[in-house]
């Protein structure tokens, strides 16, 4: 049996009975909302963005996307920074995280993520310049942690 917490007016569900629902829908040809949780897609995504999830069929997968998809440390959305087609696997990272990546086929990737936002602004989560941005940052990976936290001094 699952366990729903409501939190002032939200419904909180435990991961595993959440993402296989997502899964559900999306190869059912749905699209899903979801909220970031966590920080691992900083400064691009941040806790309690909204992303809209298309299926993964519905789409080529490329270099910088953002998917959701089932890794060795559980369900993440993360983005993708590098494939080899000729052996179907697929590098994972979150933009946060300095050093981790997954490593992954196209087989785990649950969904696809075609727009975000944050409060009522749309993301540019699939456009050119967002990716650039994103593969610049990539390359930035030994000072991200420093950038983030003078970044964040900031405000």
């Amino acid at each position: 049996m699952t366990t729903a917490y409501f939190t002032s007016g939200t419904v909180r569900v435990p991961n595993a009975p959440f993402f296989k629902e997502v899964e559900h829908l999306l190869r059912n040809n749905m699209k899903v909302i979801i909220h970031v949780q966590g920080g691992s897609m900083r400064p691009f995504l941040r806790n309690g963005d909204k992303i809209l999830l298309v299926p993964v069929t519905s789409c080529t997968l490329s270099e910088g996307m953002i998917v959701l998809a089932h890794t060795s440390a559980g369900v993440l959305l993360h983005r993708i920074v590098h494939m080899r087609k000729d052996k179907d696997e697929i590098r994972l990272a979150g933009d946060a995280n300095s050093r981790q990546t997954e490593c992954i086929t196209r087989e785990h990737i649950i969904g696809v993520a075609d727009k975000a936002w944050r409060g009522e602004r749309l993301l540019p989560v699939n456009s050119f310049s967002q990716r650039v941005l994103a593969f610049l940052w990539y390359l930035l990976r030994p000072f991200r942690g420093y950038i983030l936290k003078i970044t964040e001094g900031l405000k």
